[in-house]
């Protein structure tokens, strides 16, 4: 809620479901607003204190209960960054189909193509 009043209320943009989707509405703009806020810690705790509850929030969410099938508790970014370690040590995945098509269109403009791309296309 703090999130939509600043980035959408304060700043006149769209709010709830009159923010547009990037990805199914392309007959609109998305009107999303955004809020940047910058604090200095050390006007609230000195900056060991501030780290070291920190660092307390983060192991209370990492050592709460999970159910039994539920994967570990990840923080922002976590998965973000897991993603592009595999990403870098295995590249990135295409669909056959889109394999395909890229060595389709590499061909008409008499581009190269890496066998590893023309494998997963075939």
């Amino acid at each position: 809620m703090v999130v939509e009043v600043l980035a959408g209320v304060l700043t006149g943009s769209a709010i709830g479901r009159e923010v547009g989707s990037l990805f199914v509405d392309y007959d609109r703009a998305q009107n999303t607003g955004h809020f940047m806020l910058a604090l200095d810690v050390a006007h609230f705790l000195t900056p060991e204190e501030f780290r070291e509850r920190r660092n307390y929030l983060v192991r209370w969410i990492k050592d709460s209960p999970r159910g039994p099938n539920a994967g570990p508790a990840l923080l922002p970014g976590e998965r973000e960054r897991q993603v592009r370690r595999e990403r870098v040590a295995s590249g990135i995945p295409l669909p056959k189909e889109t394999a395909a098509d890229l060595v389709t269109l590499a061909r008409e403009l008499g581009v190269s193509v890496p066998a590893e791309v023309s494998d997963a296309a075939a």
